[in-house]
């Protein structure tokens, strides 16, 4: 071989060199790209799967919830009707009481009898709700006052009577 040959056999040897050295350089950077690129791929799976539970769980409570909710549902319906039937029940009273008494003379006998005892506890916080108080209430009042004028009259009978 001449030296013409021979240097550029070199020259060509030395462009392959250099031409391997950077292909390597170039596969060791694909290299750390693929491993970066698995390293999401399985970070990508577990977050899909932890997804998966949240959802399953998010729709297990889900279904709670609306249980929960139809049977709170429910029982509102059915305090909706007990209510019903308690106000039926009072207007009834009242209406049933109104029928044998005066309303006026029984209010205000009992509005007097607590604001005469307006110095107890309970009668002040009457007179404070006294325009909200039903008719069966302010019945109630009138027989306490009847109860009680009775039980002074008795007691006075007997100590009157022993004197």
């Amino acid at each position: 071989m001449n030296a013409h040959a021979l240097k550029k056999f070199s020259e060509e040897n030395q462009k392959l060199i250099t031409e391997h050295t950077e292909l390597l350089a170039q596969c060791a950077k694909w290299d750390v790209e693929c491993t970066l690129y698995e390293r999401d791929i399985e970070a990508l799976k577990e977050f899909g799967n932890q997804a998966d539970e949240r959802a399953k769980e998010a729709e297990s409570r889900v279904l709670c919830l609306e249980d929960e909710t139809s049977k709170l549902w429910e029982e509102l319906q059915s305090l909706k009707k007990l209510t019903e039937g308690e106000f039926t029940e009072n207007f009834l009273i009242d209406t049933f009481i109104s029928s044998f008494i005066n309303e006026d003379e029984v209010a205000s006998a009992s509005l007097s009898f607590l604001e005469a005892d307006s110095r107890v506890d309970l009668c002040q916080k009457m007179l404070k709700i006294w325009d909200g108080l039903v008719l069966f209430l302010v019945f109630f009042i009138l027989w306490i006052i009847t109860t009680k004028i009775s039980n002074t009259y008795i007691k006075n009978c007997v100590y009157n009577g022993n004197s």
